[in-house]
C-alpha cells in the first residue's frame, strides 16, 4: 500500500504547476522542488517580504534551502513533517561542516496551503528580513542571487520542535536564481492558489503561526523555469573550486617549503630562486581562479579566507624583492644582513598564513572530511621536513663557526732541518729557517676550503 501510495505521488510530480510563482527550480526532478517571488515593492527597496515554497515527497527525512554559495554563513530552512499532517519550517544558521543550529532572528510566517498531503511536504512562506541575517546578507533584485539546497531521505521526524537534531545530508545543490524574474506585482501569498488544507510549525516569533488553507496541493515539477542557473554554469564555479584548491595547496603546502629548505641543505640559490619562481606563478593561477569563483558567487572579500588570501597573496609580491637585494649583499660580504633575516623570516610567516588559510577554504568550500585530513597531514609532514632542513642547517653553520674560530688560533710548526725540503743542499747553512708542514699533515678542520660564491649555507 505504501509503495502504490509512493507511485502516485511521483506521478502526481510530473505535473508542476508554475502559476504560483514567478519562478521555479527542483534540485531533484519531481521529487524535490522550491519557488521563489519578491514583491516589486520589497525588491525596489531590499527591503520587506520574499516568499518562497519548498515542496517535497513525504519520503524525505527532511528537505532545506539557504541563501549563499555554501552551507557556512548561510541563512537555512529546513522542513520536516511534525506528525500530524503539518510541515516544520526550522530557520537555522549554516556554520560549516556541523549541524545548523535553530536560530529565531529570521522572522518567518507559514502561509495557507502549508500541510502534508498526497505524499507530499509543502511549506509556503513568507520572510520579512530575509534580505540580511547574521553572518551575511542578500540583494532582493540580484540578476544572480547564490542559493543552497540539501536533503535526507528516510523516516520522517514527526517533531515539532524547530531545535530537533537532524541528520547528515544525504546530498546537496547549489544554484543561482535571478531574482528580477521572480518578481510580483502585489505583496500577497502568491501560492495559493490550489494550495492544500494543512498547517505548520514555523520557528520564529509571534508573527508566526500555524494556518490552514483549502484547495489541492500543488504538484512538483521537473527541472527550473525562467530565472534560474544551475547545470553547466555551477558546474563550472566547481570546477574553479576544486582549480583554485588544488593550486594554492601545491603552491603554499609543497613548492613554497620545498624552495625554503633547499638552502640549507644544498645552499644553491638558483635552486631555491627557480622553485620559488614557480611558486610564485603558481599561487598567482590560484588567486586567478579563486577571485573568478568568489566574484562569481559574491563572495569577493566577505569571508575571512578570501580576505586574508589575498592580503597573502598581494604580500608575497614583496618577497622576491627582498631575496634579490639579500642576494646581492650576500655576492658582495659572504654574510647576512638585515635584509637577508627580514627575507627568511618574512617568507616563513606568509607561508604560514597561506597554510592556515587553506583550511579556512576548506572549510569555506565545505570539503569532504578526506580531503581535509589529506591537508592537514601533507602540510604537517612538509612542515616537519621543513623544520629538520632548518636544524640541520643551522647546526652546520654553528660547527663551520666554531672550526674557524679555531682555525684562527692555529700557528703551523716549522720542522727543524737543513733547509726547505727539495731546496738547495744539506751544505747550505739554511737551518734557520725550517720547513713548512706537508698541506697533508695538516689537520682537515685547519686547511683552508674553498667555498663557492653561490653556496649560501
Amino acid at each position: 500500500m505504501k509503495t502504490l501510495k509512493s507511485l502516485l505521488a511521483s506521478a502526481s510530480l510530473l505535473f508542476a504547476s508554475t502559476a504560483s510563482a514567478q519562478f521555479r527550480y527542483c534540485p531533484i526532478d519531481n521529487k524535490f522542488c522550491m519557488g521563489v517571488a519578491v514583491p516589486q515593492v520589497s525588491a525596489q527597496s531590499n527591503s520587506g517580504n520574499l516568499y518562497f515554497q519548498i515542496q517535497a515527497l513525504d519520503t524525505f527525512t527532511w528537505v532545506s534551502i539557504g541563501t549563499g554559495s555554501s552551507m557556512s554563513g548561510s541563512n537555512i530552512f529546513v522542513v520536516y513533517q511534525d506528525g500530524s499532517g503539518n510541515v516544520t519550517v526550522s530557520t537555522r544558521s549554516g556554520t560549516g561542516r556541523t549541524m545548523p543550529r535553530f536560530q529565531s532572528d529570521t522572522q518567518i510566517q507559514l502561509l495557507a496551503g502549508s500541510g502534508v498531503s498526497n505524499g507530499v511536504m509543502t511549506a509556503n512562506v513568507v520572510c520579512s528580513n530575509c534580505q540580511s541575517w547574521r553572518g551575511g546578507s542578500m540583494d532582493l533584485s540580484a540578476s544572480s542571487s547564490p542559493w543552497i539546497a540539501a536533503w535526507r531521505s528516510g523516516n520522517p521526524l514527526n517533531t515539532a520542535d524547530t531545535s530537533a537534531t537532524i541528520a547528515q545530508h544525504s546530498d546537496f545543490d547549489q544554484f543561482r536564481i535571478d531574482l528580477s524574474q521572480a518578481a510580483v506585482a502585489q505583496d500577497v501569498n502568491p501560492f495559493s492558489t490550489g494550495a492544500s488544507t494543512g498547517s505548520g510549525n514555523s520557528g520564529t516569533d509571534s508573527n508566526s503561526g500555524n494556518t490552514n488553507g483549502s484547495g489541492g496541493v500543488n504538484t512538483i515539477g521537473s527541472g527550473s523555469t525562467n530565472g534560474a542557473s544551475s547545470g553547466s554554469s555551477e558546474s563550472r564555479t566547481a570546477d574553479l573550486i576544486r582549480i583554485h584548491g588544488v593550486l594554492m595547496a601545491v603552491a603554499f603546502v609543497i613548492l613554497y617549503p620545498v624552495g625554503a629548505l633547499l638552502i640549507p641543505l644544498f645552499g644553491r640559490w638558483y635552486l631555491h630562486a627557480g622553485c620559488q619562481t614557480v611558486a610564485f606563478l603558481v599561487m598567482w593561477g590560484g588567486f586567478g581562479t579563486g577571485y573568478a569563483r568568489a566574484d562569481a558567487t559574491d563572495e569577493l572579500f566577505k569571508q575571512a579566507h578570501t580576505i586574508l588570501g589575498a592580503i597573502v597573496t598581494f604580500a608575497m609580491v614583496l618577497q622576491p624583492v627582498l631575496g634579490l637585494l639579500h642576494h646581492r649583499h650576500y655576492l658582495k660580504h659572504q654574510s647576512r644582513a638585515v635584509v637577508s633575516y627580514a627575507h627568511i623570516w618574512y617568507g616563513r610567516v606568509l607561508m604560514l598564513l597561506g597554510v592556515v588559510n587553506g583550511g579556512l577554504g576548506l572549510r569555506m568550500a565545505d570539503s569532504p572530511s578526506p580531503f581535509v585530513i589529506a591537508y592537514a597531514v601533507l602540510a604537517a609532514v612538509v612542515g616537519a621536513a621543513y623544520g629538520a632542513s632548518t636544524l640541520i642547517g643551522s647546526m652546520r653553520k654553528s660547527r663551520e663557526a666554531q672550526e674557524k674560530q679555531v682555525g684562527s688560533t692555529y700557528s703551523p710548526t716549522f720542522v727543524g732541518g737543513t733547509g726547505y725540503s727539495g731546496i738547495g743542499n744539506d751544505n747550505t747553512n739554511n737551518n734557520n729557517y725550517g720547513e713548512y708542514p706537508r698541506r697533508e699533515d695538516i689537520p682537515a678542520q685547519f686547511q683552508f676550503q674553498r667555498r663557492d660564491r653561490g653556496d649560501y649555507r
